[in-house]
């Protein structure tokens, strides 16, 4: 996640610029129907005795206003990956950011 306040950006924004690029440049080449070569594979880290899990990364809960998708007052974003005081933006899309809860939320930024 990176955070933007009055000290500037924190986060290494380059390396998720990166890790992004590197998950897109994947999925466009699952989408023209190119699978993962032997040599990726053969390279690749390997996992066993594996399990289906999951690993929340931030995301905000609160009342919305005007979402295209979600209906209901109460929602909860997909996971965060820059916010500023009056902005974030998700995975998925840019919110405009009201009033927290919580004024202690607004620390953060200082």
């Amino acid at each position: 996640m990176i955070l933007v306040g009055k000290q500037g950006i924190r986060g290494d924004l380059p390396e998720e610029i990166a890790r992004l690029e590197d998950l897109t440049a994947h999925l466009e080449k699952l989408a023209s129907g190119q699978m993962p070569s032997e040599r990726e594979l053969l390279i690749a880290p390997l996992l066993e005795r594996f399990v289906l899990t999951s690993r929340p990364r931030p995301c905000l809960s609160g009342q919305q206003t005007g979402h295209p998708l979600l209906k209901g007052s109460l929602i909860r974003t997909s996971e965060i990956w820059v916010i500023a005081p009056t902005w974030m933006r998700t995975y998925s899309r840019l919110y405009r950011l009201g009033e927290p809860l919580f004024s202690e939320f607004l620390h953060a930024f200082e």
